[in-house]
């Protein structure tokens, strides 16, 4: 796993069976480069499993807004209402 773009991406490199020892550039398995749907930013919250064919990765969405209050009275807010 690697965030060098910014977004958790899962990465892959070929190695030597026979040795072990890695083979090859680094190579990205996995695009995740928006909110909609992506990796979690904390690394520990994140779920793994490998197969000889397959990657499952957690992923999450995330979302924000801001609210607007019109009309509000600041002696209010400030006293708990």
């Amino acid at each position: 796993m690697s965030d060098r773009n910014g977004f958790f991406n899962g990465w892959g490199i070929h190695f030597d069976p026979v040795t072990g020892k890695p083979e090859g550039d680094p190579f990205q398995v996995m695009s995740f480069h928006s909110p909609d749907l992506m990796v979690a930013d904390l690394i520990t919250d994140v779920g793994l499993s490998l197969t000889e064919h397959k990657l499952i990765v957690t992923g999450a969405q995330r979302s924000g807004s801001i609210c607007l209050l019109d009309n509000v009275d600041p002696d209010a807010v400030l006293h708990g209402f």
